[in-house]
């Protein structure tokens, strides 16, 4: 049996709609793969400094990330905000726009001050058209990017400690 496009002398298209079918059925079966959750008491990437000054982590934040060369989009005594334009080509294909192609990764840091610690969160997002009126925020706290998270989030934490003493 021949179809439209075989008849049309195209069997190459033939070939791509498969493969296109297979990328698919890939591609949902691994969004079904439910996210572990961090070993933290939100499930989310968090630490908890004893001994620190809410002051002392937001400046250890900012030097941290400026030596990584990302931006510091906002401070406040609450939290601290960075970003980081993606130029890559997997950035701009499944976040850029017609408008501005290159989305930006954006670290959102909350410090809330307890009774005897600080207690830091984070939160990643991509964000696509950033600085405009059209930004749309996409979480991306989950998966690797939580781990990536926690993990600098410990490295934070050890630095902080020796200063607690």
């Amino acid at each position: 049996m021949t179809t439209p496009l075989e008849v049309a002398g195209r069997p190459e298209i033939m070939w791509l709609v498969k493969l296109l079918r297979v990328c698919f059925v890939v591609f949902l079966l691994a969004g079904c793969v439910p996210l572990q959750p961090l070993q933290t008491p939100s499930g989310r990437p968090e630490v908890t400094i004893s001994g620190v000054t809410k002051k002392q982590v937001l400046d250890l934040l900012v030097t941290e990330m400026l030596a990584n060369g990302v931006q510091v989009k906002q401070v406040n005594e609450y939290g601290a905000v960075f970003g980081k334009p993606d130029d890559s080509f997997t950035g701009a294909l499944l976040f850029g726009s017609r408008y501005d192609s290159t989305p930006e990764m954006r670290l959102t840091f909350n410090v809330v001050e307890l009774s005897d610690a600080i207690r830091v969160f984070c939160n990643a997002a991509m964000v696509t058209n950033p600085g405009s009126a059209f930004e749309r925020v996409r979480d991306l706290t989950g998966g690797r990017t939580a781990k990536d998270a926690q993990a600098m989030l410990e490295r934070l934490k050890a630095r902080l400690q020796p200063i607690a003493r």
